[in-house]
Parts: C-alpha cells; sequence; structure tokens
C-alpha cells in the first residue's frame, strides 16, 4: 500500500524519508569550530566580501582572519584589496562559508586592477544615487515619501517624542516608588 522510500530498502522498519546519520553538530556560531584555519568567505551586512584564514572565534561570533583579502565586485569582474589580519565582528556578518579558488575560475568572474574596479564602483554607485533621486522625487510629487535615513529610526536611535514621553512615564514612576 505504502511505497518504501530510501529505493525500497529497509529503513529499520520505518517507513518513511531516511533518518540523517546520528550526529550532534553544536549549531550557530559553535560550529564555526569546524572551520579553523580553512580559507572561509565573509560577507557583511553592509556588502562587503572577505576572504581569508578563520583563526578563533568567540561566543558573540566575532572573528579573527589571517590573510585577509576585501573582494568588491562591479557586475562580473572583481578586485582585490589585501587587509592582513582582520577582526569582524559577529553582529555584522551576514553570511560565511567555503571559499574553493577552482571554482571561482570557472564562474565567469574577471579579475582587474584595483583602481579600475574602484572607478567602476564609485560610477555604479553614482548611478543608483540618481535612480534613488528620480524615486523619491516621483515619490514627494504624489504626497508619498521615503524615508531610508537610519538617524531617522526613533525606535534604534531612542529619539523622538515617542521615546522621550516613555522616558517621561518610566521617570515618574522610578521617583514615585523611591
Amino acid at each position: 500500500m505504502f511505497a518504501m522510500w530510501n529505493g525500497g530498502q529497509n529503513n529499520g522498519g520505518m517507513r518513511g524519508p531516511p533518518r540523517p546519520p546520528n550526529v550532534n553538530l553544536p549549531s550557530g556560531t559553535a560550529h564555526l569550530l569546524y572551520e579553523l584555519d580553512k580559507v572561509l568567505l565573509f560577507w557583511l551586512r553592509d556588502g562587503r566580501t572577505f576572504i581569508g584564514v578563520l583563526k578563533s572565534l568567540d561566543q558573540f561570533g566575532n572573528v579573527v582572519v589571517s590573510g585577509t583579502i576585501e573582494r568588491i565586485y562591479v557586475g562580473a569582474e572583481f578586485g582585490d584589496i589585501e587587509r592582513g589580519i582582520c577582526i569582524l565582528r559577529g553582529e555584522n556578518l551576514v553570511l560565511v562559508g567555503e571559499w574553493d579558488g577552482e571554482k571561482e575560475q570557472q564562474s565567469g568572474t574577471q579579475r582587474r586592477d584595483i583602481q579600475y574596479i574602484l572607478a567602476r564602483q564609485m560610477e555604479e554607485e553614482e548611478k543608483k544615487a540618481k535612480v534613488k533621486e528620480g524615486l523619491q522625487k516621483a515619490m514627494r510629487e504624489r504626497g508619498l515619501n521615503i524615508r531610508d535615513d537610519p538617524e531617522d529610526d526613533l525606535f534604534v536611535n531612542g529619539g523622538g517624542p515617542f521615546h522621550a514621553g516613555i522616558l517621561g512615564i518610566r521617570r515618574e514612576l522610578w521617583d514615585h516608588q523611591t
């Protein structure tokens, strides 16, 4: 009535997909202990990419990387800036993965001089800024406002009248209780 999973092989008398091997791998940052002294790629929140050998880490995900290069991609081209030993804060890490230089050669990307890449990067950023400015202008003309300024975030920076009101209430309660 039910087909056996795993190519009809017996799975311990149980039906369903085969169970993974009984391996107790640590989750999260602790798993990086298995990656010590390996070449890894680190992608940060601000979009920067670092490649280097993982030397140390702590419980917060902060890592020490040696032989580090910062790789800047512009389209299908890239350039490298040597950074040496770097400390990368865990809160800024988005992605950490193994680096395979052989697959890089097959990826279709091309290494260029860093000065050329930096000039191309500035051109790309200027184009993006013009597009963003045009979008904001069009939105303002329609009565809408786009604000992506992190300084404007009342909850993150603790500013604004709402936050001041909450602090005032807390201060009054504290003064009343003491």
